[in-house]
């Protein structure tokens, strides 16, 4: 979405080369404090004595580490955000751009290879007229998360689990025409038919 003001477009990229920029200069001063501690190992080691040399050694690894740790953390929480921003982008593009198809709902699994928190993700599987099988992203949902019970696909997984053998279960999904492996199954838009 483009800003109104050309300015504010502009301010906002000068925020983000400025987070970059304090990043990359937290994990440099990390780097250096790291290779200042074993450089100056042997000086302060002739200077002081070994003690204060390991002293010196373990404060400036220390302080090293801290500010790397600190820089590589708010990197990844930069790069996840990103990610999220991308993720909606492409939903969005495929939602516009896409070919909408009509798939009927066939099966609901979990996928054991993987899991967080000892709990394997659900996955939705449909398919179109021609045969085609399509999957649902991971759909990690817990019971008792009440910040769930609102998201429509989380209302939609509830209703699939409840299958009603006398009703269809049509979920649209958007497709890629130049790439067919590209796809978003809108669980949020089940629909339910009578047979």
């Amino acid at each position: 979405m483009m800003a109104e003001n050309p300015a504010e477009g502009n301010l906002g990229n000068a925020m983000r080369y400025t987070i970059v920029m304090r990043i990359n200069l937290f994990t440099i001063l990390g780097f250096a404090g790291v290779a200042l501690g074993a450089l100056g190992f042997s000086y302060v080691a002739n200077i002081f004595g070994t003690s204060s040399a390991v002293a010196w050694f373990i404060i400036c690894w220390s302080v090293g580490s801290v500010f790397i740790g600190w820089g590589m953390r708010s990197d990844a929480k930069r790069a996840r955000e990103d990610g999220k921003e991308d993720k909606q982008a492409a939903i969005a593009s495929l939602k516009s751009n896409g070919k909408k198809i009509m798939t009927e709902f066939k099966a609901m699994d979990r996928r054991w290879t993987l899991q967080l928190n000892d709990q394997p993700p659900a996955v939705v599987y449909t398919q179109d007229a021609q045969g085609h099988t399509y999957e649902s992203e991971n759909l990690w949902f817990q019971g008792g998360d009440a910040a769930m019970y609102n998201d429509p696909a989380f209302i939609a997984w509830q209703k699939l689990q409840a299958i009603d053998p006398e009703k269809k279960y049509f979920i649209p999904v958007y497709v890629n025409p130049n790439n067919l492996q590209e796809y978003y199954m809108d669980l949020a838009a089940l629909e339910i038919k009578d047979r």
